[in-house]
């Protein structure tokens, strides 16, 4: 995926808008996992086998001041799969318009108050992984 700027694209979970977007937004497909060799009995790989995974994990990181920490945090909670998308305000420069990932559960953010940088990073993961170009 190319390098780009927090303020080039948007999030959207559940529908809603996040507000408060941090720089260690990112979601990765789980790319690496559709590709296993097949090996004989001596080893030897002699055949691949490749498969659709449309996995992906992800990071939404926000400002300890962002209003829409109180959605992550009951998403957290109830473990409710929702929809997280990615749109970006620049394609020529995302190289992609938007990406999808569906059916997210997301985890509780781990926070430290003496920490110097106010941020909650959210991890979640999802299926459904798609790129819209």
């Amino acid at each position: 995926m190319p390098v780009y700027s927090i303020d080039d694209i948007t999030v959207f979970v559940d529908g809603v808008e996040l507000e408060g977007l941090a720089a260690d937004t990112g979601v990765t497909p789980k790319d690496k996992d559709n590709i296993k060799p097949i090996q004989d009995w001596a080893g030897i790989t002699r055949d691949w086998a490749k498969m659709n995974n449309r996995d992906a994990e992800g990071t939404i990181a926000l400002l300890a001041s962002s209003n829409s920490n109180k959605l992550l945090l009951q998403l957290a909670e109830t473990k409710r799969p929702v929809q997280v998308v990615f749109a970006s305000k620049k394609p020529e420069v995302t190289s992609w318009k938007k990406i999808s990932i569906d059916e997210c559960f997301f985890f509780y953010p781990e926070v430290k108050p003496d920490k110097e940088e106010n941020i909650l990073k959210y991890d979640f993961i999802g299926t459904g992984f798609k790129i819209e170009y």
